[in-house]
């Protein structure tokens, strides 16, 4: 049967299709093909656009800010991956086990997940508040340090903690990611295991980890992309600062498609730069996700 009268066949469930087709192209298509095309020009979100060529491609390979929001991007994405699936996946098997109260201790851990994170980056500011903040009291009576830290201040400790709050709010999704995951597992394997002298952690090792890897690869995927998209919590919280020791590439590109503050008063918007900042990001997920691709088959 030729594709015209398949589709001539069952041209109610394509007729069902369309609304969200249109959407799909409205809202996901069109914006792309817009970006890619605003990229070759300059423009301030109000003048006539002018065509530039490639110059704002050249000039994103050297701009300095634009290298260091993506090593901060990338130091903020390595984190996420290892510190924050390294402990959902620990907050899962513990959780799946027969453990007293575990609906409780999944409700606590996934209770952050559905606060808003920009929400929670201004409570967060206040937490780490050089005057008088509660986390700088508690390590004080800790006896931890000496005297109160602007944590949020410093360009040595700015990043990093933005990125310990970003790991406590999402670790509750992954964990129930992988949840869903073990609770797929058949229980025969582990019954197999135990006859075969398999101790507990000689089961995690080579019955648990191996069953998750097709669900683990999509969590990482998924985390991957999703931190490099990390905007809100590093905007509310520091803005990019100090001295942009914690700016991404996504605050950046805010920056100068709404003339942002960060980048000096006199700087109007460049709605065409930024959507080149854009595109760099778009290459480099493009580029990592490829890579997982490749390393998922690999794998199989």
């Amino acid at each position: 049967m030729s594709v015209f009268k398949q589709a001539k066949k069952n041209w109610d469930s394509y007729l069902l299709c369309t609304p969200t087709l249109i959407l799909f192209i409205v809202f996901m298509v069109y914006p792309v093909f817009y970006l890619v095309r605003l990229s070759f020009y300059q423009w301030d979100g109000i003048t006539q656009m002018k065509f530039i060529g490639l110059e704002n491609y050249a000039r994103l390979l050297r701009d300095p800010i634009w290298w260091k929001s993506l090593k901060n991007t990338m130091i903020y994405v390595v984190a996420k991956l290892v510190i924050e699936l390294s402990l959902a996946l620990g907050a899962a098997v513990v959780l799946n086990s027969k453990l007293k109260g575990k609906n409780l201790f999944r409700s606590i851990f996934f209770l952050p997940v559905v606060t808003s994170m920009a929400v929670m980056g201004i409570v967060f500011v206040g937490i780490f508040s050089p005057f008088e903040g509660v986390f700088n009291l508690i390590l004080m009576k800790l006896g931890l340090i000496s005297q109160f830290r602007d944590w949020l201040g410093e360009p040595s400790t700015a990043l990093y903690t933005v990125i310990g709050v970003a790991i406590w709010h999402d670790l509750g999704i992954n964990m129930v990611f992988f949840l869903a995951g073990l609770q797929s597992i058949p229980k025969y394997l582990y019954d197999a295991a135990k006859i075969d002298g398999a101790g507990s952690w000689q089961q995690l090792l080579h019955v648990t980890l191996p069953m998750l890897k097709p669900i683990a690869l999509i969590i990482v995927m998924l985390s991957v992309i999703g931190s490099f998209k990390v905007f809100d919590i590093v905007n509310v919280m520091t803005n990019g600062g100090p001295y942009y020791a914690s700016e991404v590439v996504t605050d950046y590109m805010f920056k100068y498609g709404f003339a942002g503050r960060g980048l000096g008063a006199s700087v109007v918007a460049q709605q065409g730069y930024a959507a080149t900042i854009g595109m760099g990001l778009f290459v480099v997920i493009a580029i990592f996700t490829f890579i997982q691709l490749k390393m998922g088959r690999i794998g199989r």
